[in-house]
């Protein structure tokens, strides 16, 4: 069984920015992963095509089929429930892991034990709060606030996650389920940089 579930929404993205996402979970020099990569409310055929492409057992595709939406949280937050590892990581389709980030991810919460989730720092190339700057920005994510972390920073404990909940309030979805989750447990701190938000 797999250590880490990585979870990918996914809805109408060009089939080249999924094939590079999926790349950066391919190249991970942590073995216990799954990849679990899910349209958000129809079947897209290209994208299972591309998963089975692969011909790797640790990736599968779904799909539901009504919309659950929030910008990919409602889809994180339905399949939370369903992941068998023993910890959670959430990647959008258009974001990128670097190659260590399960191992020191995972490394980390194993070596805290009281921690429930750890946090990395990340590149973000994309549009950004104007209090950071011009992109591209290192985003930090401490203090976990609504406005200072994305998604693609955390690893979490599958039963945290679990017992804290999803907050699902559109785009902030992410931030603010974060938020929540800091104030019910204590968080690992992992000072590398370990992912892309294109």
């Amino acid at each position: 069984m797999a250590q880490v579930t990585i979870i990918t929404p996914t809805l109408n993205r060009p089939p080249a920015v999924l094939e590079q996402c999926i790349a950066s979970v391919n190249q991970q020099t942590f073995a216990g992963w799954e990849h679990v990569i899910c349209s958000d409310g129809k079947p897209e055929p290209e994208v299972a095509r591309l998963v089975e492409r692969g011909q790797d057992d640790r990736r599968r595709y779904l799909y539901l089929t009504k919309p659950v939406g929030h910008y990919g949280a409602g889809v994180r937050a339905l399949l939370t429930q369903e992941a068998r590892s023993e910890y959670l990581a959430f990647l959008d389709d258009d974001n990128l892991l670097l190659p260590r980030f399960c191992e020191r991810m995972v490394g980390a919460l194993d070596e805290d034990r009281q921690a429930g989730w750890a946090i990395c720092r990340i590149v973000h190339c994309g549009p950004l709060h104007p209090r950071f700057g011009l992109p591209p920005a290192v985003l930090t994510g401490v203090p976990p606030v609504t406005a200072n972390i994305d998604t693609l920073q955390v690893v979490v404990r599958t039963q945290a996650m679990r017992e804290s909940g999803w907050v699902l309030h559109g785009y902030l979805s992410d931030g603010a389920t974060y938020e929540k989750l800091s104030r019910v447990y204590p968080w690992v701190q992992v000072d590398e940089v370990l992912g892309i938000h294109l």
